[in-house]
């Protein structure tokens, strides 16, 4: 499973699109999911879960064994 945080915007999108594109479908996003305009960038992305980014350190810790790579290019920007 390959985490990626900062999904919803706009280079997170990019980079589930180009996982996908090279078979990866097996993908947490991480976001503040509350953003309607920014959930469009997902439109037709595959993954499998959606964490929000307040309980992200709690999912991770009851998951950790199951995580191959974190691809951390959130950031807090409000």
């Amino acid at each position: 499973m390959i985490v990626v945080t900062g999904a919803a915007g706009f280079i997170g999108s990019c980079l589930v699109k180009t996982l996908n594109e090279k078979g990866y479908k097996d993908l947490v996003l991480v976001d503040d999911f509350s953003n309607e305009i920014k959930n469009k960038n997902l439109f037709q992305k595959e993954f499998t879960h959606l964490v929000n980014r307040t309980v992200f350190m709690n999912w991770l810790a009851e998951n950790k064994s199951k995580v191959e790579f974190i691809l951390h290019i959130g950031a807090k920007t409000d």
